[in-house]
């Protein structure tokens, strides 16, 4: 491993993205967790049938209410931009901490090669893996439908603090890159 100096550490650089992108996929290759099972099966199924000559995949997460209008008429952009995560490990983190809803449609978007994908500069650690479209919409055509899914928080993966620590963290924590999960609902 490289020598850390001051021309290649991402906090010095100003390249926080990098940052947060090497914290979690260093703890993104250690989720031997059960629970994290449905999130590799879709990343595993999305390689296979969608993912571009890049091999990337993009999905895009809405509230149920707006996945029937979504199929009839693609996706809207929201001031100019279209949003997507390129892994689905991150979609459960992303659902609760950003459009706050535990239940999701999740759709995937084969994107022609001509677009250009600009990087989510979202101030939280599944940023590496959010991306955003300029541009005003997207054809159903170019929609897989994935169905409804749930994001559960990692309730199992939280520290309680421990006596001596109480007055520096009073409400415990997560490890570092513990991510919410996800499951399907059925229909």
């Amino acid at each position: 491993m490289a020598q850390q100096t001051a021309e290649n550490n991402p906090l010095e650089t100003g390249n926080l993205r990098q940052f947060l992108g090497n914290l979690l996929n260093a703890s993104l290759n250690d989720f031997d967790n059960p629970r994290y099972w449905h999130a590799w099966e879709l990343n595993a199924v999305a390689e296979e049938t969608i993912a571009d000559a890049a091999g990337v995949t993009l999905l895009h997460m809405t509230r149920p209410e707006f996945a029937e209008t979504i199929r009839k008429e693609g996706l809207r952009a929201n001031d100019g931009m279209i949003f997507f995560v390129d892994d689905a490990r991150v979609l459960g983190s992303v659902a609760l901490g950003q459009i706050f809803a535990q239940e999701f449609h999740l759709f995937a978007v084969q994107p022609p090669g001509t677009w250009k994908l600009e990087p989510n500069d979202v101030a939280e650690l599944t940023a590496p893996h959010q991306w955003f479209y300029r541009g005003n919409r997207i054809s159903p055509r170019r929609l897989i439908d994935l169905g409804r899914w749930r994001a559960v928080p990692p309730v199992d993966q939280f520290i309680p603090p421990p006596p001596e620590a109480r007055e520096q963290v009073p409400m415990g924590f997560w490890p570092p890159g513990v991510l919410a999960y996800i499951e399907p609902i059925q229909p």
